[in-house]
């Protein structure tokens, strides 16, 4: 067989494209039925702290002008350098606060807490630092975060390097697995992906000759004449007698 080019593999793909759209409506189903059925689900809540050097007020909006005509622009950029310190710190407050772990434990989540996981990340160019829990558990990513940024200003403060307090508490939670539409959606393409390579790799490793065309399509020669298939031809006097 000669070389196959896109024209005749678009051809191959549409002969069998009923197969195609059944494999990937099958892995469709497949794959929400194990998102909704199977599948645990998993939770993201945020909480958020703002921190300082100490000599800028928390309480400040410095996102509004008339809190940054109050700020020195000295101790807004001392604040936030101090960012990363704060992330580091913050990163390392579950091992060395027993007040984070005695809150846990009263509200029954250091079980909880110990299988989720917690991610500190500073907003680029603020003072404000993000607290994201995943768990799951809605209710316990949404307690965990806020127990965080609570534990949080007390533990800064003992290191006397500034100051932080909650900024935002977590007020609800987000699915973030599984993502139904989008794992259909892979799904199905894998599906319609899979099956066409399929039918083409048959295709192209099928060296039978099926009349004429391919002869002509595969080979430089002439054609004398062909044998007619008496067989099918028989069949059909024999009904239509």
């Amino acid at each position: 067989m000669g070389e196959i080019s896109i024209l005749d593999i678009l051809k191959i793909i549409f002969r069998r494209i009923w197969a195609i759209i059944i494999a990937a409506v099958l892995c469709g189903a497949v794959a929400f039925v194990y998102c909704t059925m199977f599948a645990t689900p998993t939770y993201q809540a945020k909480a958020s702290v703002i921190g300082s050097n100490g000599n800028i007020a928390v309480d400040y909006d410095v996102s509004s002008p008339s809190s940054k005509e109050t700020i020195e622009s000295s101790d807004l950029a001392a604040s936030l350098a101090l960012s990363d310190t704060y992330v580091v710190m913050l990163t390392k407050m579950p091992a060395e606060s027993q007040e984070f772990i005695d809150k846990l434990t009263d509200e029954g989540l250091f079980d909880i807490y110990q299988n989720s996981s917690v991610s500190i990340s500073p907003r680029e160019e603020t003072l404000i630092i993000d607290i994201s829990v995943v768990s799951t558990d809605r209710n316990a990513a949404q307690k965990i975060a806020n127990i965080y940024a609570e534990c949080s200003s007390s533990f800064v403060a003992e290191y006397n390097i500034g100051m932080i307090k909650t900024l935002s508490k977590a007020r609800d939670t987000v699915q973030i697995s599984p993502n139904t539409l989008r794992t259909v959606f892979f799904a199905v393409l894998l599906g319609i992906v899979i099956v066409a390579f399929i039918a083409v790799f048959i295709d192209m490793s099928d060296k039978t000759i099926n009349g004429e065309d391919d002869i002509r399509a595969n080979y430089d020669i002439p054609i004398l004449g062909s044998v007619p298939d008496f067989q099918t031809i028989s069949k059909g006097v024999k009904n239509n007698g």
